[in-house]
């Protein structure tokens, strides 16, 4: 065998890391590409300081209005340009650490956004301070009944205003259109007679979800008697874990964490278990309860965050590759890990801008792929190979020397004239690592992308390689290759 080209494989996490041979042991705070390539992740930049110095529970952008809003400290922040000027349009607040659920309604020629944090719903018309929907609220609360009072989880179906209450197997509806008007009787049960943990709208129909039971809902097209179940309590055995682990793509796919952990995929009225690779890392966790799923599209890419806060860990699901990595937040002074530090995120498409809201400091970061550190924060991407082997373990390699090709002369991002480097180790039938190599990757416009990583290696029946990325630049490696 002349030359071998190591392959870099979507990692898995579900099975002991001697198993691997071809798959990745780790994929850190980077991702791999349909190609094969390994690339660091996108980092960000400040785009504003709220002044909270607390967490962000929620952003939305507003594709009518063109205005970003941010919720921090149960404060509301309305965005007006690119350049992160900032209002408070804070009258009645929102609770405090409670994830915020945005819904956008337009109502007599009138643009609202309606927001539940645990609360009764809370609205703007982004001219006028935040107000609770009341009988005093202007437009006013309307209607023989009211919404619901400690709603989490509000969604727009046709032309309903859809809320769970916490605590209550019931959830409420307004009147259609109309979403001041809410009557005593406008309400369902779920089937399991469970309080309602969260709902979720799909294209045609929505969720109604409880711990242990997946209610479908959709439109009856009665107005007396407006939702129907058709299919109940279908998925009786995989209920929630978390009521913020779910996020809905493609307008027909509910993905979420269900009662034992699996990260699982509901379409139409079939299910499938997605998380194989990841399920035994998420089960081993001391608790789920207050874990979190949102998307991130950027740079071509899709990507699905799992925060799991309490556990300071975050996976992330490429929806592209089918792939699972690990991301964090890396403090170079204690060299350790912890969550990262996106809390929520939203595409900004008139300022071409992807934000994220921060977990605890009452920042809003903007998101590029042309940043490279983490507002300063070293990102530190790595990559684990499997234990390479060519097919047999039996067998002993001499390898004369080992190459990679390697995005090279692109400069730091603190100061382009200066090289950065990666550092690269290795050990053999799973011992001990030899120690980190430096491997310069050359100063602004040294394009070569050949690399010469080993250029003399003893000889192994399995050899594992760790490749880090410790500087605040680009990183891509396309491919690694031994020569016989």
């Amino acid at each position: 065998m002349p030359v071998q080209q190591i392959q870099l494989l979507k990692p898995y996490y579900n099975v002991d890391s001697t198993s691997l041979t071809s798959n990745c042991e780790l994929v850190q705070d980077g991702y791999i590409d349909e190609f094969g390539a390994f690339h660091k992740r996108a980092g960000y930049e400040l785009f504003c300081d709220l002044g909270t110095n607390r967490d962000v529970t929620g952003v939305y952008w507003s594709e009518i209005e063109n205005k970003l809003v941010a919720v921090s400290n149960g404060q509301t922040f309305l965005v007006n340009d690119k350049f992160g000027a900032f209002t408070d349009i804070t009258g009645d607040s929102l609770n405090l650490d409670v994830r915020v659920n945005f819904v956008e309604k337009r109502y007599g020629g009138v643009n609202y956004l309606f927001m539940v944090a645990n609360s009764i719903p809370v609205f703007t018309n982004y001219a006028t301070n935040t107000q609770i929907l009341s009988a005093t609220s202007t437009p006013p609360l309307t209607g023989t009944g009211s919404p619901p009072s400690n709603c989490t989880h509000l969604i727009q179906f046709y032309s309903y205003l859809i809320g769970n209450q916490k605590g209550d197997m019931a959830w409420k509806f307004s009147y259609p259109g109309n979403p001041f008007q809410w009557d005593a009787a406008d309400s369902y049960d779920i089937t399991s007679q469970e309080n309602v943990e969260g709902i979720y709208k799909g294209s045609s129909s929505f969720l109604v979800c409880s711990k242990s039971t997946l209610d479908i809902w959709g439109n009856s097209r009665s107005f007396t008697d407006p939702f129907l179940s058709p299919v109940k309590a279908e998925y009786a055995q995989i209920g929630l874990a978390s009521p913020y682990a779910s996020v809905v793509i493609d307008g027909n796919k509910m993905i979420f964490l269900d009662k034992t952990r699996r990260l699982v995929m509901l379409q139409g009225t079939s299910y499938m278990n997605m998380g194989l690779p990841i399920n035994k890392e998420i089960q081993n966790l001391g608790t789920v309860d207050d874990a979190i799923a949102f998307n991130i599209a950027i740079d071509g890419k899709q990507f699905l965050i799992l925060n799991f806060q309490q556990e300071k860990k975050t996976f992330v699901y490429d929806y592209v590759s089918q792939s699972f990595y690990k991301w964090s937040n890396y403090n170079e002074e204690t060299a350790t890990r912890s969550l990262f530090r996106a809390n929520c995120y939203t595409y900004c498409s008139d300022w071409n801008k992807h934000i994220i809201g921060d977990i605890s400091n009452g920042k809003l970061y903007s998101m590029d792929t042309d940043n490279h550190s983490d507002a300063g924060d070293t990102i530190n991407a790595e990559i684990i190979t499997g234990h390479i082997n060519y097919g047999s373990d039996a067998i002993l390699k001499q390898p004369k020397k080992v190459y990679a090709r390697i995005k090279r002369g692109v400069g730091k991002e603190s100061d382009r004239t200066k090289a950065p480097r990666i550092l690269i180790r290795h050990r053999d039938q799973n011992g001990s690592w030899s120690t980190f190599k430096e491997v310069n990757l050359g100063s602004i416009g040294d394009t070569e992308f050949r690399v010469v990583l080993y250029s003399s290696c003893k000889s192994y029946y399995t050899r594992q390689y760790h490749i880090k990325m410790p500087d605040a630049s680009q990183f891509v490696l396309s491919g690694i290759w031994e020569e016989f």
